[in-house]
């Protein structure tokens, strides 16, 4: 899985919310997510770690921390 930048992550990873995509998630720009489901697509499952609330993101959105 590939960030913003490109730079390759993993399950277990944390990054930082960098632009939003209306997906229906409720998440803002700034968050801090953790990947916890990769199904090998460019939409992965992150959990919000200041909400706990799990759900589906565009990868390409995010930044790796």
């Amino acid at each position: 899985m590939r960030d913003i930048n490109g730079e390759e992550f993993f399950v277990g990873d944390s990054l930082k919310v960098i632009k939003f995509a209306q997906c229906g998630a409720d998440v803002q720009v700034g968050d801090v997510v953790e990947c916890i489901e990769d199904d090998r697509t460019l939409i992965c499952r992150f959990r919000n770690l200041s909400t706990s609330r799990t759900f589906y993101y565009n990868n390409d959105d995010l930044q790796k921390l």
